[in-house]
C-alpha cells in the first residue's frame, strides 16, 4: 500500500468513509491510534503494520457492501480463498503469540 494515497488514507485523515464510533480501545473512528508521549520506532512499526490492517479489512467491508457482486459468495475459488485466510490468520497468530510472549517479558 502507498502511504499518504487511497481509500485507507482516507479513513485515517477523516476524508474518507468513516469507520463506526466503536473502533476499539484506545483509538479513534478513524482507524489511528492517539499517540503516546513515549512511542518509540517499535511503537510506530507496530502500528503501522496494525493500522494497514484494520485499513485492509475496512476497505474489503466497504467495498463488498457497495458492490455486492464482489462479495465472498460470488467467487468461484472458495476454497483456496479459505485457505489462504487460514494462512494468513496463522502467521498473524504466530506474530500476536510473540507480542503476547514479548509482554509477559516484560523490558
Amino acid at each position: 500500500m502507498t502511504a499518504g494515497h487511497g481509500p485507507a488514507h482516507e479513513r485515517r485523515s477523516g476524508t474518507g468513509p468513516s469507520a463506526p464510533q466503536d473502533a476499539g480501545p484506545g483509538r479513534s473512528p478513524g482507524g489511528t491510534r492517539a499517540r503516546a508521549g513515549d512511542d518509540t520506532v517499535a511503537d510506530d512499526c507496530a502500528m503501522d503494520f496494525l493500522s494497514e490492517l484494520d485499513d485492509v479489512l475496512w476497505i474489503l467491508e466497504d467495498t463488498t457492501s457497495r458492490v455486492p457482486e464482489v462479495a465472498f459468495r460470488h467467487a468461484a475459488d472458495k476454497a483456496g480463498h479459505v485457505r489462504e485466510l487460514r494462512r494468513l490468520l496463522h502467521r498473524a497468530h504466530v506474530v500476536l503469540v510473540a507480542w503476547e510472549r514479548e509482554l509477559e517479558a516484560g523490558d
